[in-house]
């Protein structure tokens, strides 16, 4: 799935997660359950939420392998995306008291790890718990 799903990225310069939610469902993939994607560093703090550990993992895989970067979306991107989430939409990727969703989209990097934005030095982690409860980091 790995390899499908890096293939779907590369077809969107910049791919959001509802793309890739609507890949999964096309392929038949389990992706639904109660993780959310952000960065470890900053509390209360999520890229996406509702995935499995297991479609999360893909995405953890593929970006501490330096395939693809995250990237801030835009606000008309937004309109894409097909669902919003109940939680302040974070203005910087920093700590907050409370969880603060920020959007962002994917884009496939180029073999110095780059792409159209700068690059994230920060790991990605993911937290896990249900879109209604504070998230823990792993």
């Amino acid at each position: 799935m790995r390899e499908k799903l890096l293939e779907f990225i590369r077809q969107y310069p910049r791919c959001s997660f509802s793309e890739m939610e609507r890949f999964f469902g096309q392929e038949g993939y389990a992706y639904k359950g109660d993780y959310s994607i952000g960065l470890e560093k900053y509390k209360n703090l999520s890229f996406w939420y509702g995935w499995s550990w297991e479609a999360t993992g893909l995405i953890g895989e593929l970006y501490d392998s330096d395939a693809i970067v995250l990237l801030p979306a835009h606000q008309l991107e937004l309109l894409t995306f097909g669902k919003l989430f109940r939680y302040p939409i974070a203005k910087q990727c920093r700590s907050y008291k409370k969880e603060h969703w920020l959007p962002m989209v994917i884009s496939v990097s180029d073999s110095k790890g780059k792409s159209v934005a700068a690059r994230q030095t920060t790991p990605l982690h993911l937290h896990k718990g249900h879109a209604h409860q504070r998230h823990t980091a792993l």
